[in-house]
């Protein structure tokens, strides 16, 4: 029986929080050893896929954040990753509709879109062998490629400034990386597959000069090119 199922039978009391606590920790655990083992049967399988169809689009794409550091630092993905991730250069959001529609038509399954405003959708969350893949869309500014992230609920109180926010809704963390105008490929994962021009270099940028060396208290919000905004994003789930 589910934390949220008891949750609705017998209210909230002081012992049955507690008991919610244990059994919702249980079932996240659970279900990330399962994402676990399914990124180390189906990942590498599923970055080919990711990579086979993002090449027909023209568009600059590369494999970003954790998954990147996995494969410059470690020479595989995390051990703990559940999930690839993308940045991609995309300009207008009829763009970003056609690499949609092309994923979708290739047997992926949009989970969410998240968007904000000023900018309009900013990132993608879609499912293909029952692995989550997240595509950050770049803009460019300058000499810097930005991407826009939802930051976690336990993060809003780091902001230096509160707004009321609606369902749905999350504070946005920046982050940015010196431009991004062309990419190099790596056989360590698989033939050509995207990653960033001088990666050491972005990695650098993205999480500090000690970026070799494995760091489990990491937040990304806390990161070396992170700023806080007073933008906010919308999570749309499909």
């Amino acid at each position: 029986m589910s934390g949220q199922l008891l949750k609705k039978i017998f209210g909230n009391t002081k012992i049955t929080k507690y008991i919610y606590s244990i059994i919702f920790d249980l079932e996240f655990y659970i279900e990330k050893r399962k994402k676990q083992k399914n990124m180390k049967k189906y990942g590498i399988k599923t970055i080919e896929f990711i990579q086979n169809i993002l090449n027909t689009t023209g568009k600059i794409f590369f494999f970003d954040m954790g998954t990147l550091l996995g494969i410059i630092r470690e020479g595989h993905l995390l051990k703990h990753d559940i999930d690839i991730d993308v940045g991609m250069i995309v300009g207008s959001e009829n763009e970003k509709e056609k690499i949609l529609s092309l994923l979708l038509l290739n047997n992926c399954k949009l989970q969410s879109k998240y968007i904000i405003e000023e900018l309009g959708t900013v990132e993608i969350s879609l499912l293909i062998n029952d692995i989550k893949f997240d595509i950050n869309y770049y803009y460019t500014d300058g000499d810097k490629s930005i991407c826009y992230l939802m930051a976690p609920s336990k993060a809003h109180d780091e902001f230096p400034n509160k707004i009321i926010l609606n369902k749905n809704e999350g504070r946005v963390i920046k982050l940015s990386v010196p431009s991004i105008n062309e990419v190099s490929t790596t056989n360590v994962l698989g033939p050509n597959i995207n990653i960033p021009n001088n990666p050491e270099e972005y990695l650098t940028n993205r999480y500090g000069v000690n970026w070799r060396i494995p760091d489990k208290k990491y937040k990304y919000w806390r990161g070396n090119s992170a700023e806080f905004t007073n933008l906010i994003i919308k999570k749309c789930d499909n």
